[in-house]
């Protein structure tokens, strides 16, 4: 038995069947086109509310009228004094103790972190070892005695200081 030759048939397709890829191609560059020009817009979008959200230059801040100012600044101390922590400045100046000194007013002013310590004692050197011992305390730093005053109609007589300290943290 011999062998036969195969049938091949390379015939070019049908003219149809060219138009038809070529259609389907145009097609999809299209559909790329408009996606390109959508994501276009929508970087453009997005943009713009990004801008939205920075905050305005302070030329333009500036325009604020001076009442609204004066509120902010305010508001911004306040916050300041909030922001420090009280408890360990209380803590740190009641671990110092000198007997015969009494404190009896403090007036800390929260943005400089210096406060004013008033109190009683019997002898100025009482006040000067406090003084001393409050310097010594971690935290505590330029103890300084800005008024004395001795009462002499107390009994028993007293003497009346005033301090200020500045306080940083620990």
């Amino acid at each position: 038995m011999a062998m036969q030759a195969p049938r091949l048939d390379f015939l070019p397709p049908s003219p149809w069947a060219r138009w038809w890829g070529h259609g389907v191609l145009a097609l999809g560059l299209a559909a790329c086109a408009l996606v390109g020009l959508r994501y276009g817009q929508a970087a453009d979008a997005q943009a713009k509310a990004h801008a939205r959200l920075q905050p305005q230059p302070v030329a333009e801040r500036s325009e604020l009228p001076r009442a609204l100012a004066a509120e902010i600044a305010a508001a911004q101390a306040v916050a300041a004094t909030l922001a420090v922590p009280w408890d360990a400045w209380f803590r740190a100046l009641e671990s110092v103790s000198v007997p015969g000194v009494f404190l009896t007013a403090l007036q800390p002013e929260g943005n400089s972190r210096r406060a004013r310590v008033s109190g009683q004692a019997a002898e100025l050197a009482q006040v000067l070892d406090y003084m001393a011992k409050l310097e010594r305390t971690p935290g505590f730093r330029q103890v300084l005695l800005v008024d004395h005053a001795v009462q002499e109609d107390a009994v028993p007589r007293q003497l009346r200081f005033t301090l200020t300290a500045e306080w940083e943290a620990p």
